[in-house]
C-alpha cells in the first residue's frame, strides 16, 4: 500500500528576551513570531502474514517563518541592533528522519487489537546548540530538521466495529533516549485519543473524535533550555474528516484537528488548526472489497508528530497525524483497520490488519496486505464420511456330501447343497450325483432333499448420508433465498473478519452431520458492510453478525436471529432448539 499524505498548520507563538535595540538600547522584548508548517509523508506498507506488516514512512517538511520584535512595555514593533541571530524570515526544506515499523494485528473477543513497534533513523539534519555563549552573537538556526538519533516507537490501537459504527482507541509513545553528536536531545512525545467513525452509502465514512498530546522538554547538552527552545507542551483537540473510497485500489482522506487546550512552557502559542488531506493506493492482491471504513482506518492514528512550538523544537508538524483508524478503509477496503489495526484499524485492519501509514514519528495503523483478518474464513468443508465398501456375495457351487462308509451310495446325499445368493437375486440349485449302493446293485437315487438357497453372510452396507453444507452465493452477491425442498435450511450469513462467525460455523455443521436429510446448510459470505448481501439482508433489519435466517421443510420463514456480542451461545441454542423439534415431529 502506498499512501502520499500532506499536513499542514498556521501557528503564531511569543516568548520573552532582552535585548538591544536601536534607539531604545537593551529592553524586555516580546519575539512574534508566525510559522508555516507542513509536512509531506510517502509511506509504503507491506503485508508480511496475515498479522505481520512492514512500514516505511519518509517525511519532507517545508517551515516557513518570519518575525516581529515587539516592546514590552507598549507592544510597538522595534528593531535589533544584531538582527537575525535568533530568528529570520525564511523558509526551510528538508527530508526529516524516516521511521521504519512492524505491526501485528490480532482479534479479541468482538475487538481488533493493533500493536506496533519500530524505530526513527537519523536522516534529517540537526544544527549546533544555539544556547551557546558564542552563539548568542552569531547567527544560529533552531529548526531541526530531524533529531541525529535512532528512537523507539510504540503505538497500539484496540477497535470494535458493530455494522456501520466503528469505535477506537489509541496510545503512542516516541522516546528519545540519547543526545545526538552535536548534544541535542529531543523530548519525548506521547499521544491517546478515541475516533469513532460511521459509513455513509457505500463510498463516504465520516469519523469525530478526541485526543491529547504531549511532549518534554528538549535538552542541549543536558540542560533544558531557560528562555527559548521547546520546553514542553500539551494539547487537547478534537477531530472530524472524512474518506471517500474513490475505487478499490483508491482512497481519499482529510482531516481536521481543533485544539481547545494548548499549553507551552515558557511562551504562549496560539494554533488555530491542523488539516490533513491525502491519498492511499493499494496494489498487489486484493483480499476483498475495500470500505470507506478501512480508509478511516488507515488515518486515524497519524498521532503525535509534531509539536513545533515555535520554531524551536524539531520542526515537525504540530501533532499532527491525520488519521488512520479503520482505520479500516485501507485495511478494510481493511482492516482495518485493516486497521489494522487496522486498526486492518487496519489495516487495519486487516488486520485488518488495517491500517494507515505511520507518519513521522507516529506509526498509523498499517494495512496488512493480507487484508483478510486473522479469524479465517468458515469453511463448510467436504465431510470425511468415505464411502462404505460393499463386497459382491460370490455364488458357491453346492456339494453333495460323501457317504461315510467309503463307499459311494444311491442313497440320499446327507449334506445338502447350499448357494450364496447371488446378487441378482436367482439361486443356483447343485446337480444331485449318483451314489454306489453298499449292497453291490448300483440303483438309481433320487434325493430327498431339495437344495437350498444360502443366504450371504455379509450384507450390503447402507452408505451414510453426507452432510449437506454449501457456499449459496459469490463473495458479496445478494442472491434469493430459496430453501432447500423437503429440509429445513439454515441460511449462514457470515465474514472472514467475524471470530463469532468461525466459532458458529462447526456448530452448524454438526449439525447437518446429525440430521442429514433433515438439516441443509446455505453459506452466504457478506465480505463487508457495503456488499450486495449486507444491503439487502442485514442492514435494513439492523442485524449483526453472525446472522441466521431458518426455514422449515414447508419452506416457512421459523427463525432470523443475529448474535448479539458476547450472546452467541444463545443463537447456537435457537438453532439447535429448531432442528431438534423438527426431528423429534419426524419421529427420529
Amino acid at each position: 500500500m502506498l499512501r502520499v499524505a500532506w499536513l499542514g498548520t498556521y501557528v503564531q507563538t511569543q516568548h520573552d528576551d532582552h535585548e538591544a535595540t536601536v534607539q531604545q538600547g537593551e529592553i524586555d522584548l516580546v519575539h512574534d513570531q508566525n510559522i508555516v508548517n507542513s509536512e509531506t509523508r510517502f509511506s509504503l506498507d507491506a503485508g508480511i502474514t496475515k498479522q505481520f506488516t512492514a512500514s516505511l514512512v519518509v517525511p519532507v517538511r517545508i517551515v516557513g517563518t518570519s518575525i516581529r520584535y515587539l516592546a514590552k512595555v507598549d507592544g510597538s514593533e522595534v528593531d535589533l541592533v544584531m538582527p537575525g541571530i535568533h530568528h529570520r524570515n525564511e523558509t526551510l526544506v528538508g527530508v526529516a528522519d524516516p521511521m521504519v515499523l512492524g505491526s501485528f494485528a490480532t482479534p479479541i473477543a468482538n475487538m481488533r487489537l493493533v500493536v506496533r513497534a519500530g524505530i526513527t533513523l537519523p536522516v534529517g539534519s540537526t544544527e549546533d546548540n544555539p544556547f551557546t555563549p558564542e552563539a548568542e552573537t552569531l547567527a544560529h538556526q533552531h529548526v531541526q530538521m530531524g533529531t541525529g538519533t535512532v528512537r523507539p516507537v510504540f503505538a497500539a490501537e484496540l477497535s470494535y466495529q458493530r455494522r456501520a459504527w466503528r469505535f477506537g482507541g489509541f496510545g503512542f509513545t516516541q522516546q528519545s533516549v540519547y543526545e545526538n553528536d552535536r548534544g541535542y536531545k529531543a523530548g519525548d512525545r506521547y499521544a491517546a485519543g478515541i475516533v469513532v467513525s460511521h459509513r455513509v452509502g457505500k463510498q463516504w465514512s465520516l469519523r469525530g473524535g478526541a485526543e491529547v498530546q504531549g511532549e518534554t522538554a528538549e535538552r542541549w547538552d543536558g540542560v533544558v533550555p531557560t528562555d527559548d527552545g521547546n520546553r514542553g507542551r500539551f494539547d487537547a483537540m478534537i477531530s472530524a474528516g472524512a474518506s471517500y473510497a474513490a475505487a478499490d485500489r483508491l482512497s481519499l482522506d482529510a482531516t481536521i484537528k481543533v485544539p481547545f487546550i494548548t499549553e507551552a512552557v515558557g511562551g504562549q502559542l496560539d494554533m488555530p488548526a491542523i488539516l490533513e488531506v491525502g491519498a492511499t493506493w493499494r496494489f498487489g492482491a486484493v483480499a476483498k472489497k475495500r470500505t470507506h471504513d478501512d480508509d478511516d482506518h488507515d488515518h486515524e492514528h497519524e498521532h503525535g508528530e509534531g509539536h513545533d512550538h515555535d520554531e524551536h523544537g524539531e520542526g515537525h508538524d504540530e501533532h499532527g497525524e491525520g488519521h488512520d483508524e479503520h482505520g479500516e478503509g485501507h485495511d478494510e477496503h481493511g482492516d482495518e483497520h485493516a486497521h489494522g489495526d487496522e486498526h486492518g484499524h487496519g489495516t487495519p485492519t486487516t488486520g485488518n490488519p488495517t491500517t494507515g501509514t505511520p507518519t513521522t514519528g507516529t506509526p498509523t495503523t498499517g494495512t496488512p496486505t493480507t487484508g483478510t483478518p486473522t479469524t479465517g474464513t468458515p469453511t463448510t468443508g467436504t465431510p470425511t464420511t468415505g464411502t462404505p465398501t460393499t463386497g459382491t456375495p460370490t455364488t458357491g457351487t453346492p456339494t453333495t456330501g460323501t457317504p461315510t462308509t467309503g463307499t459311494p451310495t444311491t442313497g440320499t446325499p446327507t449334506d445338502k447343497p447350499t448357494t450364496d445368493k447371488p446378487t441378482t437375486g436367482k439361486p443356483t440349485t447343485g446337480t444331485p450325483t449318483t451314489g454306489t449302493p453298499t449292497t453291490g446293485t448300483p440303483t438309481t437315487g433320487t434325493p430327498t432333499d431339495k437344495p437350498t438357497t444360502g443366504t450371504p453372510t455379509d450384507k450390503p452396507t447402507k452408505p451414510a448420508a453426507k452432510p449437506d453444507v454449501a457456499a449459496y452465493n459469490k463473495p458479496g452477491e445478494a442472491p434469493d433465498l430459496v430453501p432447500v425442498k423437503g429440509k429445513l435450511t439454515i441460511f449462514d450469513f457470515w465474514a472472514t473478519w467475524c471470530l463469532p462467525c468461525k466459532k458458529l460455523d462447526p456448530v452448524l455443521v454438526e449439525l447437518a452431520k446429525k440430521y442429514p436429510d433433515l438439516v441443509a446448510i446455505r453459506k452466504l459470505d457478506v465480505v463487508d458492510w457495503d456488499s450486495k448481501a449486507a444491503e439487502r439482508y442485514l442492514t435494513p433489519g439492523g442485524f449483526d453478525l453472525p446472522h441466521l435466517k431458518i426455514f422449515d421443510r414447508s419452506g416457512k420463514r421459523v427463525l432470523e436471529k443475529s448474535s448479539a456480542p458476547g450472546k452467541l451461545q444463545e443463537l447456537i441454542d435457537a438453532a439447535k432448539a429448531i432442528v431438534e423439534a423438527a426431528a423429534k415431529q419426524r419421529g427420529r
